[in-house]
């Protein structure tokens, strides 16, 4: 992968995890750059949670109180972050999802919008929630559920 130029004004993002991984690696050490958090003014974000950076964070979306965001972290339009709830590096959770108090989402897990998550359920790293599901217990790691109650597919 190779820069253009020598200064860099604007900065795309990509879905793909690994091309997000390979960019943010080749520019920390070409160029020496760190990201910065993307918070749409009308997120509501408590004072009392704690973020990483490189994240993306859309409108409507709340986060609750003592909560934490990793780095890289695409949280999209409208999702509902409760309280106490700990999401790792390079996760995306899709519009509309609500992840209730207690959750522990691991590393590069990908959340379908709409997805409900129940309180004290833990996602293990690179496991892939489908769309409109409700996880009501442990997924495990790289696992993809769906449905409601969500089951392996």
């Amino acid at each position: 992968m190779s820069v253009i130029g020598e200064e860099c004004d604007v900065f795309v993002g990509f879905e793909e995890i690994e091309v997000r991984k390979n960019l943010m690696q080749m520019l920390a050490d070409t160029r020496k750059v760190m990201s910065v958090n993307a918070i749409n003014d009308k997120a509501i974000l408590s004072t009392t949670s704690e973020f990483g950076y490189g994240n993306y964070i859309g409108a409507g979306v709340i986060i609750g109180s003592h909560s934490k965001v990793g780095s890289h972290t695409i949280i999209h339009s409208g999702a509902i972050i409760n309280h106490e709830v700990e999401i790792g590096d390079y996760v995306q959770i899709g519009a509309g999802s609500i992840i209730n108090s207690g959750v522990v989402i691991k590393q590069e897990v990908f959340v379908g919008s709409g997805v409900i998550i129940v309180s004290g359920v833990k996602i293990a790293a690179g496991a892939r929630l489908g769309g409109g599901s409700v996880v009501i217990k442990d997924v495990e790691e790289g696992q993809t559920v769906f449905g409601n109650p969500a089951e392996t597919v």
